[in-house]
């Protein structure tokens, strides 16, 4: 994973960056740089929040996947 810690506080925030990488079952194969924020607590994870450098790419990748049926929120009609 080769991830890189790039901040850390006393109050437990850290940040971190790192590649998401994907192989899906048939070779379709999928990564995009990814910065997450975690807050621990009592020595445990209480908030995890990512960011994908490209989410578009991955929605993609995990509809090809199956996983679900992620829709770009640009699309949606409510908004």
């Amino acid at each position: 994973m080769d991830a890189r810690v790039l901040a850390t506080s006393t109050t437990g925030r850290v940040v971190v960056n790192y590649m998401w990488k994907g192989l899906s079952r048939d070779g379709v194969a999928f990564e995009t740089e990814t910065l997450a924020d975690y807050v621990i607590e009592n020595g445990k994870l209480r908030r995890a929040q990512m960011f994908y450098y490209d989410l578009f790419g991955l929605m993609k990748f995990l509809n090809h996947c199956g996983v679900g049926e992620w829709k770009n929120p640009a699309d949606d009609p409510r908004s």
